[in-house]
């Protein structure tokens, strides 16, 4: 199965959804994930076309009216069980209400063979210096909470998709190492080299946006698709980088191809 995760880049700065929507869709389709996440899905993209087209496939689990890190499954191979959604607390002070600070989380029972799946949708804390470090590590107390209810009460396979916005030996990330939660770079040699992380893109004089690679290397990256270490063989990690997609949103597209154990 192939799970997927992207940070849409909220139409918050002058990036309007419509002239960007067209790249995050053809990633969808090309690539064709079981499952996925979207972070900073502001209010204006559930009324785009992207959302539109990708619902013809794909059940969005949103919970509660413009929740910023849905969850989709493919209709054709998943029936929803279970699902709901946690704003993390214990935050530091913000000069304004942030509600993209999330988990949004799904069950879903594989048709074909009845067995299980969990899969949370997340974007912590931002800001960077010891305080906001803390604040991240308890917003993995809290996703370490609901991805362990998950796999308790249905014996699921269980992922956690996101912008972590911290790195791969990161304190939260080590610390849901600690509960056996490994970042997919971690659980395959087979994993993409480079930051998911790239910037904004800016606009050009063609009206289109356009966006550079990231110049660092994976150790950096601030996206990861989590999971149990004992549930699954993760075959091949990495990044979808093209041009399209690069003036689309400043993250990479992140993906892994998983094996159940």
């Amino acid at each position: 199965m192939r799970i997927m995760s992207l940070n849409v880049w909220s139409d918050y700065a002058d990036n309007p959804v419509e002239p960007r929507e067209d790249g995050i869709l053809n990633v969808i389709k090309e690539y064709s994930p079981d499952m996925f996440g979207f972070q900073e899905f502001s209010p204006n993209f559930y009324k785009s076309n992207l959302f539109r087209e990708i619902t013809k496939d794909y059940q969005c689990v949103a919970v509660r009216e413009n929740t910023w890190t849905p969850v989709f499954f493919k209709k054709s191979l998943y029936t929803l069980q279970e699902c709901g959604w946690v704003w993390f607390d214990e935050l530091p002070p913000l000069p304004y209400i942030d509600d993209s600070k999330t988990i949004t989380w799904a069950v879903v029972t594989e048709n074909e063979t009845g067995k299980k799946f969990g899969m949370c949708s997340t974007h912590f804390w931002f800001k960077t210096g010891e305080e906001h470090d803390q604040a991240r590590v308890r917003n993995a107390e809290q996703l370490y909470d609901k991805m362990s209810y998950i796999r308790e009460k249905y014996n699921a396979v269980v992922f956690a998709v996101g912008d972590f916005n911290c790195s791969v030996n990161s304190d939260a990330l080590n610390f849901l190492e600690q509960k056996g939660i490994y970042t997919s770079f971690k659980l395959t040699d087979d994993h993409s080299m480079s930051a998911s992380y790239h910037g904004y893109p800016v606009l050009g004089d063609d009206g289109n946006f356009h966006g550079k690679p990231a110049q660092k290397d994976y150790t950096t990256s601030i996206d990861h698709i989590l999971t149990y270490k004992d549930s699954v063989c993760v075959t091949k990690q990495n990044l979808v980088i093209n041009e399209e997609i690069l003036g689309s949103t400043d993250h990479s597209p992140i993906y892994a191809d998983i094996e159940i154990l």
